[in-house]
């Protein structure tokens, strides 16, 4: 007696062309998601201004700091008068350093001049030799400061630093932001159907494409 062909349930045949669709369906989906890369962020202008005017504005800084002191100095080599001069005050809140010297006959108590913020650790009652400017005894600087004034201190080394920080951060982003524009151009001009490439800038997204 021959065995009874069980039936195959409607649902175990599978159309052919349906089939296909799947597996191509598959196969696309594998390949965009082997060619999505994250979408890259485009810097924003004002950031690249921000960081370049702070930038600008510790320069102006530095020069402000030292360019005035250069001048005195400058000027005490050249028409300065040398005296010894007796310290009479020290404070730090602000800080200042007084100085008492004869000028002319005459008795004068004034402050040295700062060099680009900073002044001689000195105490009360010590002798210095100091150069002043006979027109404005004001002007008056230790006489080892004349002859080398401390080029690298504390407030002129920070604000140099920080220039060369905030300027060469401005010119990555600017760079960063050309190779982003240059990917967008490439990429809107790729063959491809699918090609798109979107960028982000104050706030606001950006597709590019082509179709």
């Amino acid at each position: 007696m021959a065995k009874k062909q069980r039936k195959r349930s409607p649902s175990s045949f599978q159309n052919p062309q349906s089939s296909a669709r799947s597996a191509a369906a598959k196969e696309a989906a594998r390949t965009v998601a082997e060619g999505w890369h994250p979408r890259p962020l485009l810097p924003q202008l004002r950031l690249v201004f921000a960081l370049a005017g702070l930038g600008v504005l510790c320069i102006v800084i530095f020069l402000a700091l030292w360019l005035p002191s250069k001048g005195v100095v400058d000027d005490l080599r050249s028409r300065g008068v040398t005296a010894t001069a007796a310290v009479t005050k020290v404070d730090d809140k602000p800080e200042t350093v007084e100085v008492r010297f004869r000028s002319s006959g005459e008795t004068v108590t004034t402050n040295l001049h700062d060099y680009a913020g900073m002044r001689p650790e000195v105490q009360v009652g010590q002798t210095l030799t100091v150069r002043y400017d006979r027109q404005d005894p004001s002007r008056v600087l230790t006489q080892s400061w004349v002859n080398s004034p401390p080029i690298v201190n504390l407030p002129m080394l920070g604000t140099a630093a920080l220039a060369l920080l905030l300027l060469a951060a401005a010119a990555f982003l600017t760079l960063r932001r050309h190779q982003v524009l240059s990917l967008a151009e490439v990429s809107s001009q790729d063959g491809s159907p699918s090609s798109s490439l979107a960028v982000e800038e104050d706030g606001k997204t950006t597709q590019l494409s082509k179709e």
